[in-house]
């Protein structure tokens, strides 16, 4: 009896989808113990509930949609007909039928800071200061710190027209060997990942010796045009690590249901390599808002945010039309509560507006001895709540799984679970979904010992973030269930 009883209880186990074995994101919470979120609890008070479809996008580096954990949830645009070169739809983007590439064939762009250090060379390159309007003072001091910096870069190679002359061979037996295509089909040739390593290390290079051609080159848009919405492909894999690890995560929580709510849409923003443009974090978010998402995932981020306002704009259409934004708030381990230090995309559209429909994710262990995870950003008054991202299992492109680490998983933690409440409870808008996840985190009585690279630190959860607590499934349930019974 007791070996029938063990081969179903080992038959049960491999029943559970692959993410849900290692699972501690959505294990079970106690307070000052350990840090889960309550997932399976909240699907025990939730079995007489009938869920509605949702629609999570996912705003990254491109997603593996055939991964086979993946691959039953991913959104299909029915109005759009595969391959045939049309759209169908009409909405700008030609065959757009599991979500859109903003970034096309390119996996690599430059930093921010070099960047702008391109756009105010054109202004004063051979400029003197002694030339300088008193007006142009502050902008002038920021060109020069940018320079020294990006040039300091340029000068760790000796000889910089070889090293970009090397970009270009590499880059045209890339097209060549056309790895760029067979990215598609999950390709990992020796060949791309020696280009990759090549580019990375030379990066600032070549973007600092021919502004923005190469993205010009790949895509055909213009970079400096931040209200250009129609460009790029529909190959919403990319080089696709980073994006199909939070979908996994997201997937995650719709797994450890057994009713299919959960629809993921890929849209492609963010390189492999350097920071992300604004117009394709705003164009990111229309399409998905555009195409029926009702929860945005966002783990990525920078601290210079040069066509804010094309950003804010998008987000303000997000509110308009009911989405919730979930953003991670980045592992430099820095408080981002002044407006110095705010990592870019944020819910502050300007000194007198402050939008409710985006969580700020901060990343928590499981442990209260070292909750706060050493790397994650913080902030009272700029982090909403923090989520399980350190260790976090979920998917990996061509089927494999993997742990990682970083704020970048505690947001599609926090994703997930903001879809669960929209699907289980949608009668609550965007903003009331934040208010029920905000109001109902698990809290921590006891000091936590912040690792920090200046040595450890005793802080308290209230003090690294608005709500003071942990996100946490059941609680949310259970508020939401009090008020529907008053």
């Amino acid at each position: 009896m007791r070996r029938i009883a063990l081969l179903l209880v080992l038959s049960s186990l491999l029943s559970i989808p692959s993410i849900a074995q290692k699972k501690w994101h959505l294990d079970d919470a106690k307070k000052n113990v350990s840090y889960g979120t309550d997932v399976f609890k909240a699907y025990e008070l939730l079995k007489n509930k009938e869920p509605q479809q949702i629609i999570v996008a996912v705003l990254d580096n491109g997603t593996d949609i055939n991964h086979k954990d993946l691959k039953p949830l991913i959104w299909i645009n029915t109005a759009e007909i595969p391959d045939n070169n049309i759209d169908d739809d009409n909405n700008g983007y030609v065959d757009d039928v599991h979500g859109w590439n903003f970034l096309g064939n390119i996996g690599y762009a430059a930093m921010q800071e070099t960047r702008d250090y391109q756009d105010l060379d054109k202004k004063y390159a051979g400029v003197d200061s002694a030339d300088v309007k008193h007006e142009d003072t502050t902008e002038f001091k920021e060109y020069r710190r940018l320079k020294a910096r990006t040039l300091s870069e340029v000068a760790l190679w000796k000889d910089v027209d070889s090293a970009v002359a090397k970009i270009a061979i590499w880059y045209e037996r890339y097209l060549a060997m056309k790895v760029l295509g067979a990215i598609a089909t999950g390709f990992r040739a020796r060949e791309e990942i020696e280009f990759q390593q090549v580019f990375a290390q030379q990066n600032y290079l070549a973007n600092s010796r021919n502004t923005d051609s190469f993205r010009k080159a790949v895509i055909g848009d213009d970079p400096d045009n931040p209200s250009e919405r129609y460009y790029g492909n529909n190959n919403v894999r990319g080089n696709d690590a980073h994006g199909t690890h939070c979908a996994g995560i997201i997937a995650s929580v719709q797994q450890a249901s057994n009713k299919d709510w959960l629809r993921i849409m890929p849209v492609r923003v963010v390189p492999d390599y350097g920071d992300e443009y604004d117009k394709d974090v705003a164009n990111g978010i229309r399409y998905a808002v555009d195409n029926g998402a009702k929860v945005i995932s966002m783990s990525f981020g920078k601290y210079r945010s040069p066509h804010t306002a094309v950003v804010d704009s998008a987000i303000l259409y997000a509110l308009a039309h009911d989405v919730l934004l979930v953003h991670g708030a980045g592992n430099d381990g820095r408080k981002l509560d002044s407006a110095y230090s705010r990592n870019h995309p944020n819910p502050y559209i300007d000194s007198n507006t402050f939008v409710n429909n985006w969580i700020e994710v901060g990343a928590n262990d499981k442990k209260v001895k070292h909750l706060i995870a050493s790397f994650s950003n913080y902030g009272d008054q700029s982090v909403d709540l923090f989520a399980p991202g350190v260790d976090i299992y979920a998917t990996y492109p061509d089927d494999e799984y993997r742990k990682e680490s970083g704020t970048s998983m505690a947001a599609p933690v926090v994703a997930g679970i903001a879809a669960m409440i929209r699907s289980y409870y949608p009668s609550l808008s965007a903003e009331e979904t934040k208010e029920y996840l905000v109001n109902s985190v698990l809290g921590c009585d006891e000091e936590i010992i912040r690792k920090t690279y200046r040595g450890k630190k005793a802080v308290r959860l209230e003090d690294m973030c608005k709500s003071g607590g942990v996100i946490n499934a059941a609680n949310t349930v259970k508020a939401l269930e009090a008020k529907k019974a008053l």
